[in-house]
């Protein structure tokens, strides 16, 4: 590596199907790699980013089957910290 960046891995889609019949799907967390001492970080990407987990929030909560509430709230809880977190990251990046 000659810049910092991040890794993340997912799943391939030709990973296969899951026990119901859907496409598996899984994705890390980012693995931050800093490079000379410093950190990457594009405000503009992690907009995207919160724009689309706020998406898959909405999505979770038209369309997401949980076993009560308690397990949907784990799920929903995930997202709100890792926008908290990428807000948190965009403001003390200016």
């Amino acid at each position: 590596m000659d810049q910092a960046g991040w890794f993340a891995l997912r799943t391939d889609q030709a990973a296969g199907n899951n026990a119901f019949g859907k496409p598996l799907f899984s994705h890390t967390s980012p693995i931050y790699v800093e490079y000379g001492g410093r950190l990457r970080f594009l405000s503009d990407v992690a907009e995207k980013m919160i724009t689309e987990m706020t998406a898959s929030m909405d999505y979770i909560s038209q369309l997401a089957t949980f076993a009560d509430e308690a397990e949907r709230e784990s799920v929903m809880k995930v997202y709100r910290e890792a926008i908290e977190v990428m807000k948190e990251r965009i403001t003390s990046n200016r």
